[in-house]
């Protein structure tokens, strides 16, 4: 059987990453604050077609920010911009996420770009430059690994600071989209997300905690993964997956979970009968304790609920706790659950299984 977890969520990126290491989950920041600096994101256009959009995490900005451009430019053989730029615009940068109009610049598929921020006296000199008291703080790319030695290829970003390039292999947040709005797989489109981490148990309020999702097709869930930080030794927990409108518990697993360590993150999957699901209908997956040494709840918080749609790529799915009988919808926030469909249906038609 061949599972695919949808819909998307961090955490098919985050399970299949280098996570047992020092470093937290969280996004890469460094500041532009002299007119050498520059960000930039190397890739591989997977389609021939038209850049509309240049998307850029903004995390903070001077009283008077310096004025930048967001290019498309060629890349060198050691994989830095090669400061030709295909086209750009200017832009002054403000705290958020800024998608910048480029207006449209043709790029071939399996071609190598790059995207491109940097002071605005490189390509246009039209503007203010950046230097100490005006500066602008940007994020560049989001930890965990997105390749390491686990095989995965995927884009990668690199931060000029003057002198050197520090280049990451994390999965970028400085992206492209086309103007028919797609954003090539292996970008995130994030902004300031924090990583909240509480522990849990049987005599917690809320005890309850978990996802509310929907899919737009109908298809089979055979299952749940979780990201914890921790799971204490012998922790018994009961895992749901419920109806979103009548709270009818479609399937439920009671598993103990026989971990007592902490590494960067600690891994739960739940297997249970497959289940159908309708399209476009909410669904819980709940996991509740039935033991008071507990579970660390592992969640995304981000600044709005456009950010986190921009995270899910416009799947409808968000942090939901409760009772069991009342639930409290959070969406600003994701916690670290994820649903395993094991078939997906096509006009009537199992597509995989």
């Amino acid at each position: 059987m061949a599972y695919a977890n949808v819909p998307i969520s961090l955490l098919p990126d985050y399970l299949n990453r280098s996570t047992f290491s020092s470093t937290a989950i969280g996004l890469q920041k460094s500041t532009i604050s002299a007119t050498t600096h520059y960000f930039a994101c190397i890739f591989i256009a997977p389609k021939s077609g038209n850049i509309q959009y240049i998307g850029v995490p903004i995390a903070g900005v001077a009283a008077t920010p310096p004025d930048l451009t967001a290019s498309l430019e060629g890349v060198t053989t050691t994989r830095v911009p090669n400061g030709s730029a295909f086209g750009y615009t200017l832009f002054t940068p403000t705290s958020g996420y800024n998608w910048i109009d480029v207006g449209g610049i043709s790029v071939t598929a399996g071609t190598n770009y790059a995207l491109v921020i940097r002071d605005q006296s490189v390509l246009d000199g039209g503007g203010t430059s950046a230097d100490a008291t005006h500066d602008a703080t940007i994020g560049w790319q989001y930890s965990p690994k997105n390749t390491n030695n686990d095989g995965f290829i995927s884009p990668l970003s690199t931060y000029y600071n003057g002198s050197s390039n520090s280049t990451g292999s994390d999965i970028p947040v400085i992206i492209p989209k086309y103007d028919d709005g797609t954003i090539p797989l292996g970008f995130i489109p994030l902004m300031s997300a924090d990583l909240g981490s509480t522990t849990y148990s049987s005599s917690s309020t809320p005890a309850q905690r978990g996802i509310v999702f929907s899919v737009p097709f109908k298809c089979k869930c055979g299952g749940a993964y979780a990201v914890t930080a921790q799971v204490n030794s012998n922790s018994v927990f009961t895992a749901r997956i419920r109806h979103g409108i009548t709270n009818e518990v479609l399937r439920s697993v009671t598993f103990t979970a026989n971990l007592n360590y902490n590494p960067q993150d600690s891994k739960v999957f739940v297997q249970w009968p497959d289940i159908e699901l309708e399209p476009n209908t909410p669904y819980r997956i709940i996991l509740a304790p039935t033991t008071t040494n507990g579970i660390y709840d592992r969640s995304l918080r981000f600044n709005t609920s456009d950010d986190l749609s921009l995270f899910t790529r416009g799947v409808t799915i968000c942090r939901t706790t409760g009772n069991g009988t009342t639930w409290t919808d959070a969406p600003t926030e994701l916690t670290l659950v994820s649903p395993v469909i094991t078939e997906i249906y096509a006009n009537g038609r199992r597509g995989i299984e």
